[in-house]
This record gives C-alpha cells, sequence and structure tokens, in this order.
C-alpha cells in the first residue's frame, strides 16, 4: 500500500503533528495580517490580477482549507460529488468595494486571529491530519520541481480567495465581482457552466458508447492501434531545406576523380538512407493553388535569387514582395511561352499539340513554364534538369505545380524506357549532343518514339559565327548518320530565335542503307528498356518493327489512346493473370469506379445508404455524375439501377437539369419526411435496419446495407426541419427542450448559457485580448466542441471552424449540425484526418484533462504540433495541474507564451508555435515504405 510521506498506516498521528500545528497556525495569522493590511488599498476592476505577468509570486496559502473544511462539510453535494457553491462566492475573484473595506476597518485584527484558532481547533482529527498532509506534500512536490508561472499565479489568487471575507462580504460585493469575473478573466468563470469538474453527459450518451454498443450489435469489432509515442530529429546537413541524400552525399562527390561528364550531379546514395526530417525553409507557408501558383509562388517556400537575378530579363523569374512571379518566358520564349509553343505548331503542323502529340520531354526545362502552359494545349510535359548552378530551378517547378524532375545528361541513361516520348524538346539547353560520338543524342533517340519529334531550339539553328557553324555542321552530320529527317527550320521573329524540327524515322530502311555504322548500332543483347543506373554507350538502337511489339507503330490520337489498350498487348499475358487486353479493360473500369464515380448502386446500395443515413428528411441529394447526362450503355446502366435503388429508398427525383455552358447536369432527389413510403413498399429492399440500430453511432462502425427510418416523434431530432438561417444559430432546438444539458441544467438553459459564455469570451478576451492576428486566421478547429458556442461566436469572422466532439464526451454534434455548423468525431488518442500545418488556430476547452486518463499528453501535444501551421495559435482552457503540464511542453517546443491567465484552479494559455525543429532523430518504423 503506498502512503503519503510521513503518514502511518496504522492510524496513529505522526509524532510531529504537534509541531507541524503549531506551524500552520503560525503561517495562518501572519497571512490574516497580511490580508487585512492590503484589504485597503482600493483595486479597480481593470487591475485585477488573474494574468500571471501581473500577479506576485507565492506558494498557496492553507488558510482557506483551515477556515472553511468544515463549512464545506455541511454544504450540499452535486450528483459528482462536486460542492455546489453560489456562483459569486465560488469566482474566487478577490473584488471590493468602498463599503467593504470600510467593514475590514471596523474589525479588530485579535478578532480575526481569535476566529481563526477556534475553527482550528474544532476540527477533527482527521481533517487535521489532512490539513498537514496537503502542507507537507505541496512542500515536497516544491522541492522536486520548479513551479510553472501560471502556478505561480494561480496560488497567488487562491491566496487571495482564501481571505477574502465572510459570507456577509460576498453577498455586498456581489455586483462589483460579476462585474469583475466579466471583464478581467472573461473565460466565463461567472457561471456554473464553466465549471468542467461537474460537467455531466446530461441526456446524451458518447459517440464512444454509441457505437460500441452498435458495433457489438454487429457483432463486429475493430481492432484498435497500438499507439507509440516517438521522438523525430531533424537532420542537420549543409545543404538543409533543399537536402536530396543521392544528390548531395558530399563525401562521395569529392572523392570523384572527374567531373567531366557532370558526374558530380548524378545520383550517389549514401549507404543507408537518412531517417532524419528536413528542416522547414524559414518564413515556409503552404503553397499557393493552381492554377494561380504558375504565375507566383511564396518567396519563403523556395529562397533562392541567384535565378531572378540572372535571368529576370529573359523573363525566367522575378522577385516582387513576398512572392516570386513568373512572367512565362525563357531563353528562348523572352516573350511568353504560349506564343513559342504555337510557334512551334505552325512551324510544322504535324506536332499536333494534344492530339498526336500528348506526352513530352523537356531537357533543360530552366523554371519549367514551357511544359507549364503547355497544360493548355492538353500535352503532358515532363521537365528536367541538374541541380547545379541554375539555382533552384526544378525546385520552382515543382512548387508551381508542374511536373517536374532533377536529371542530369551524364554518363548514365535517363530513367525511362525506350521510345515512349512523342516528343523531345531542348531550348538553349546547352547539351553538347555532337560530342564523343553523340552518345546523349542516341540517348535521346532511345527515348523518342519511332516517328516522334525533336525540337532543338538554340543559337547554332540561327546565329552564324565559327563556333556556333561549327556546332551546327556537327549536329547536321549527326543527326543524318542517325537517320532522323530534318522536317523545318522556322525563325521567331518576335523572339528573334529559331528552332530546327527534327523526325525519328519509322523504320530500319534508312539505317540499313548507311555506307558506315556509325554511330554502330547496339548489340542484339542491348535492352533498350533497360534504363535504371545504366551507363550510357554511343550506340543506336534500331526501329521495332515488328507489329507484335511495342514501337512498330504510333498510338492512338489523345484522349482516345488513354482507354485504348495497345495492339502489340494481343499476344500477352497481363499483370493479373488475364490476356492482357482484358487485364487492361478490367483494371480500367476498376479505377474508373473507383476514382472517378462512387458505385452508390452496388451491395444493395450500401453507401447510397449510409448518406440516407446522414442526410436529414426533407434534405436534398445533388447527382451530377454522367449517368445522368451520358445515354452510352455503361451510364445507362447505371441510370436504370440507381432509379431503381432511390425508388425503393423513397427518394424523390424533384428534378433532373442539363448546364449547357459546363455541358453536365445533375439530378435531384429529396428524402422523404415522414414513413408512409416506407411503410407501402412491396418489398422490404433494402431492408429497415432493426430497431437496436442505433443511426447515430458512426466511430468505425461497419456499414451495413440497410435503411434508417424517418423520425415522426416531435420531441425526437430530426421530426422537424430546423429553423432558416441565421436563427437556427442562436436558437436552441425544440427537441432539446424535455432532455437535461451538459452542465446539469435543463438543456435549453444550458444551451443559451453556452452561447452567452462564448460571446462573452470571445469577445473581451480572444478577439483583442490575446495578441492574435485575426487577420492570419482561416482554418479554425474546436477540438472540443460541446455546443458549437465558440464557432458561432466567430460566424462573423471570414473563417470556418472545424467542430470536433470527442468519442468519449456527450453526443451533441447532432447539436451543432442543428446550428448550421458542421463537425466531426474523433478520438484523441489518436491522429487527426489531415495533412500537416492545416490549420492556423487550435482551441481546446477542458479537453487535455480528460484526455490524460486514457492517453499521453506528449503524444497528444505531438498531434497539435503536427497539424498547427507554423505561427498558429494554440488556446487551451484546462485544470491548473493540466495547463502546468502543457505549459512546459510547449516551452520545451519552443513556443512561444502570449497569454496566460488563472482563477479558481482553473488556467488559460495562449500560444503561438514556433518554427523549431529538433536536432535528434528517431525513426517511426510503420512509416517507412
Amino acid at each position: 500500500m503506498a502512503t503519503g510521506k510521513y503518514s502511518r498506516v496504522d492510524g496513529k498521528k505522526s509524532s510531529s503533528y504537534g509541531l507541524t500545528i503549531t506551524i500552520v497556525l503560525i503561517v495562518s495569522l501572519c497571512l490574516v495580517g497580511t490580508w487585512m493590511f492590503t484589504s485597503s488599498w482600493s483595486a479597480s476592476d481593470d487591475s485585477a490580477g488573474y494574468s500571471s505577468t501581473d500577479t506576485a509570486k507565492d506558494v498557496d496559502s492553507v488558510t482557506k482549507n483551515v477556515a472553511e473544511e468544515k463549512k464545506e462539510e455541511n454544504e450540499a453535494v452535486t450528483e459528482n460529488n462536486q460542492v455546489k457553491t453560489d456562483p459569486e462566492e465560488s469566482s474566487g475573484e478577490k473584488t471590493e468595494t468602498v463599503e467593504d473595506r470600510k467593514e475590514n476597518d471596523d474589525s479588530s485584527e485579535d478578532e480575526e486571529k481569535e476566529k481563526i484558532v477556534k475553527e482550528v481547533e474544532s476540527e477533527s482529527e482527521e481533517a487535521k491530519e489532512k490539513v498537514v498532509k496537503e502542507v507537507e506534500s505541496e512542500s515536497d512536490e516544491a522541492k522536486e520541481k520548479e513551479k510553472t508561472q501560471l502556478e505561480e499565479s494561480t496560488e497567488e489568487n487562491k491566496s487571495e480567495d482564501g481571505n477574502n471575507g465572510t459570507e456577509e462580504n460576498a453577498s455586498e460585493t456581489e455586483e462589483s465581482t460579476e462585474k469583475s469575473n466579466k471583464e478581467v478573466f472573461p473565460a466565463g468563470d461567472q457561471a456554473e457552466i464553466t465549471k468542467e469538474t461537474s460537467t455531466k453527459d446530461g441526456s446524451w450518451s458518447t459517440q464512444l458508447v454509441e457505437s460500441q454498443n452498435e458495433k457489438k450489435a454487429q457483432e463486429s469489432s475493430v481492432p484498435k492501434d497500438q499507439q507509440s509515442g516517438y521522438e523525430w530529429k531533424t537532420c542537420n546537413v549543409t545543404a538543409g531545406p533543399d537536402y536530396i541524400p543521392c544528390l548531395d552525399n558530399l563525401q562521395v562527390i569529392k572523392r570523384l576523380q572527374s567531373t567531366m561528364h557532370y558526374e558530380h550531379r548524378e545520383r550517389h546514395c549514401p549507404e543507408e538512407s537518412p531517417r532524419c526530417l528536413v528542416s522547414l525553409p524559414d518564413g515556409y507557408k503552404r503553397s499557393i493553388k493552381w492554377p494561380n501558383s504558375r504565375e507566383k509562388i511564396w518567396y519563403n517556400n523556395v529562397p533562392h535569387t541567384k535565378l531572378a537575378a540572372i535571368k529576370g530579363h529573359q523573363n525566367w523569374v522575378k522577385m516582387s514582395g513576398e512572392h516570386l512571379t513568373f512572367p512565362g518566358g525563357g531563353t528562348q520564349f523572352v516573350n511568353g511561352a504560349l506564343h513559342y509553343i504555337d510557334f512551334i505548331q505552325e512551324s510544322y503542323p504535324a506536332i499536333a499539340w494534344g492530339n498526336r502529340t500528348r506526352v513530352i520531354l523537356d531537357v533543360g526545362c530552366g523554371v519549367a513554364s514551357f511544359g507549364g502552359f503547355l497544360f493548355e494545349r492538353d500535352v503532358l510535359a515532363l521537365s528536367f534538369a541538374p541541380k547545379d548552378e541554375h539555382e533552384a530551378q526544378v525546385q520552382f517547378a515543382l512548387e508551381r505545380g508542374i511536373p517536374a524532375m532533377l536529371n542530369v545528361m551524364g554518363t548514365k541513361r535517363l530513367p525511362f524506357p525506350g521510345s515512349v516520348f512523342d516528343l523531345i524538346h531542348c531550348a538553349r539547353c546547352r547539351v553538347p549532343w555532337h560530342i564523343e560520338g553523340g552518345k546523349l543524342l542516341l540517348e535521346l533517340n532511345r527515348a523518342l518514339r519511332p516517328g516522334g519529334f525533336f525540337v532543338w531550339s538554340a543559337t547554332p539553328v540561327y546565329r552564324k559565327n565559327e563556333e556556333d557553324s561549327g556546332i551546327w555542321k556537327a549536329m547536321s552530320e549527326l543527326t543524318k548518320a542517325m537517320c532522323w529527317k530534318l522536317v523545318t527550320i522556322k525563325k521567331d521573329k518576335l523572339n528573334e530565335v529559331g528552332a530546327a524540327i527534327y523526325q525519328k524515322p519509322t523504320t530500319n530502311e534508312c539505317y540499313n542503307k548507311r555506307p558506315q555504322n556509325d554511330p554502330p548500332p547496339c548489340k542484339d543483347s542491348d535492352d533498350q528498356n533497360a534504363a535504371w543506373n545504366v551507363p550510357l554507350e554511343a550506340c543506336m538502337h534500331k526501329v521495332t518493327e515488328d507489329s507484335s511489339k511495342r514501337g512498330a507503330s504510333w498510338p492512338n490520337m489523345w484522349p482516345e489512346r488513354l482507354e485504348t489498350a495497345p495492339e502489340w498487348l494481343d499476344s500477352q499475358e497481363g499483370v493479373y493473370g488475364k490476356p492482357a487486353p482484358e487485364d487492361f479493360a478490367a483494371d480500367q473500369e476498376k479505377w474508373k469506379t473507383v476514382v472517378a464515380k462512387v458505385p452508390w448502386h452496388i451491395e444493395g446500395g450500401k453507401l447510397l445508404l449510409e448518406l440516407n443515413r446522414a442526410l436529414r428528411p426533407g434534405g436534398f441529394f445533388v447527382w451530377s455524375a454522367t449517368p445522368v447526362y451520358r445515354k452510352n450503355e455503361e451510364d445507362s446502366g447505371i441510370w436504370k439501377a440507381m432509379s431503381e435503388l432511390t425508388k425503393a429508398m423513397c427518394w424523390k427525383l424533384v428534378t433532373i437539369k442539363k448546364d449547357k455552358l459546363n455541358e453536365v447536369g445533375a439530378a435531384i432527389y429529396q428524402k422523404p419526411t415522414t414513413n408512409e413510403c416506407y411503410n407501402k413498399r412491396p418489398q422490404n429492399d433494402p431492408p429497415p435496419c432493426k430497431d437496436s440500430d442505433d443511426q447515430n453511432a458512426a466511430w468505425n462502425v461497419p456499414l451495413e446495407a440497410c435503411m434508417h427510418k424517418v423520425t415522426e416523434d416531435s420531441s425526437k431530432r430530426g421530426a422537424s426541419w430546423p429553423n432558416m438561417w441565421p436563427e437556427r444559430l442562436e436558437t436552441a432546438p425544440e427537441w432539446l427542450d424535455s432532455q437535461e444539458g451538459v452542465y446539469g441544467k435543463p438543456a435549453p438553459e444550458d444551451f443559451a448559457a453556452d452561447q452567452e459564455k462564448w460571446k462573452t469570451v470571445v469577445a473581451k478576451s480572444y478577439i483583442d485580448g490575446m495578441g492574435i492576428d485575426w487577420s492570419n486566421v482561416r482554418n479554425v478547429m474546436d477540438m472540443r466542441a460541446v455546443y458549437g458556442g465558440f464557432a458561432a461566436a466567430l460566424k462573423d469572422r471570414k473563417l470556418w471552424v472545424m467542430n470536433v466532439v470527442p468519442v468519449d464526451a456527450p453526443d451533441t454534434l447532432p447539436i451543432i449540425y442543428e446550428r448550421g455548423l458542421f463537425g466531426i468525431y474523433h478520438d484523441w488518442c489518436e491522429s487527426f484526418n489531415t495533412y500537416p500545418r492545416t490549420y492556423d488556430l487550435l482551441h481546446a476547452d477542458h479537453l487535455f484533462s480528460t484526455l490524460r486518463k486514457r492517453c499521453k499528453l506528449e503524444s497528444v501535444m505531438a498531434e497539435v504540433d503536427r497539424i498547427l501551421r507554423p505561427e498558429g495559435t494554440f488556446i487551451i482552457r484546462d485544470d491548473m495541474e493540466t495547463i502546468g503540464e502543457v505549459e512546459k511542453m510547449v516551452k520545451s517546443m519552443k513556443w512561444e507564451v502570449k497569454t496566460t491567465q488563472s482563477k479558481d484552479n482553473e488556467g488559460l494559455l495562449s500560444i503561438k508555435k514556433s518554427w523549431w525543429r529538433p536536432t535528434q532523430t528517431e525513426t517511426i518504423k510503420s512509416a517507412i515504405a
């Protein structure tokens, strides 16, 4: 049996008991004297100190425990064993009027001392022992750990509370106390509703209980993932936030014997893959969305200016305040990529962007504006360039949302199969195609499809100086020996450049007639599809002429080629064991169904029935999909199945309309408001759900192909439509009338009190009192929403709130939806389904003290760190023990505590997340592919 320090298990008193009581009495008398002295000072409401920066730092006084313990024993106890006191008395706030001070002056110090001594002497032996243990325990704890600023502030407030006078004083100061509660600590402690320790489930079960019961009813169980906490570390590397392990292996690069062929730009992977987190650039922000990102990105996300300095005059990239902007230019198309793209099309119309030519490779891409604007021509361009002195060019492309990769024309093959690109483009890419037997151009020949084009826009095409003329002559000889046909040379007068367009042959006739085998043909054993770490050779792969093999013929035109199996698959076996064409078709239909169309009609309509469960009676389902407006065999079949299913579900098809502008259509269905249709169905298909099925149970509950009936009892949720917006936001639903609320009052009163509380808190504390720049707040989460009062109080702000109802909390999520807000269930002992750095502000009201009973707070704080954006705000309200623990954790994470408030063992923190990342590492094995 574990016992406290100095306690005895035999029930007898410690030998030091008398001495300890004497000390307690002396301390009590000293504190009473101090209180009487300080009570003569006036304190305005505005200066009452509940911020840890405004209060004196002192230890808890035991006077309150000694003087009031007997009184507390005689008070009524609530259902949750909480002492039910007057809200104004329990506020614990010291606020005195002139009359209060006058009355206190009239009281003699001797009378106060005598009162305290008598009350102490009248205590039972058990109560005295309790006081001794508390004093000694607090003393030991003070020795063992440093107190947080909030703990010290709270102890000062408690000391004031313990000497706040008699009930008579409390009655006389009721008005001023209420005023101070609202103005100084507008956290809403002026009502019992804020006493979270007395929170009950009210009339609502928890989502956890509902869902567990439903899963038991279905005789199904979902194993709970085992959670483990890990401490991540950050990569400490020269490249910092741009670290690429296989390109930044500096130890290997330093030992290279030659860099003539760009060996230092090729891959050199470390023997063991790193297990660290790459740091973020300072000032990193969420990427700008496409298509705006094509024109501009955040400078801080890719903080490199070299290209802007040396290529800005060519309209590659420019600095513009906090953005890097991309005018769409390039070395060969200063006046914009679209004009240049059209120039190529006009130079040789057979290229046919977005029809014959769909997939292209852009070599030495710069910032990839060429590929970025080809999207408008329905062309998919993969751009590549090395990680070289053209600082961050590929990183710019990726940040813009343009397909790009790091690679180099060096000593190894490009990582692509043979004969796959319709066109390869080089605009002043500075690759020496003609040297060393044309090794690099022969690599393009391998990757280029027979009949494909090579567009070369470079100075040797249109300049006549000695160097360029020499290169042109060498390229002419090389391309002729490779049997490439020069189909055209054109000049772009606007950009004052030119382009030569070559076409690869579709047969081997030319190869076989060459007077010299130079470049030589590759060996018969050479597999042109082998590309991973294969050294380059100066040999030429012949064209495939066997119609049963890939490359012998050009694919269908785009977009037909997307959904048509190539003819050369006919004689092959597919990946899934069927003949390849069947495999191809089955795979295509599978993913069309999975990605593009939710199969509402299959498996008894299980998925549509889940929507029926979530949809309010009288609500609408808008279905805009191809089966609504296309009449091919597949879509017609789906439409027929959906029509039968929705009819069986008693959904009414209220209209079908076509959108001529977008060339689509939509069918709109309405869910019934009564069970009349359900009861008249000739067949119970889909079958009704069992009476024991709780349609509100939603946490990890398996789907079933059954239909929930409509609620027709007016006293229950769902029987009537809510009030119109915005009235519904502030009006308690009628079906709450007969229920008990979360805080113990009738539900409508609970609802109203919660609403007024959060109006006050948000208006008087959160908006102006915490130093939050609300113009930077867009995505907000209330981690423990009860009635949604916090979100409702923010309705006039240009932001949105994700209301989360924990699965072990009263299931009030239906009320939140009834108000015109939205939310979700979640278990905060697990990770939330969102990307890192999603929210600008997180709000947790008395959540953590509940969670600490089930899971580690360190893990929860790690999740808070994951989903909160750098410089985002975290507001937590809880008991002081929990607040102290969280405060220590956030300080260890280098977060900035912006605001602290405390009173009556209740505290508040407003914290700003930092950009700090740890310097050590630890691997999460489950996250490694």
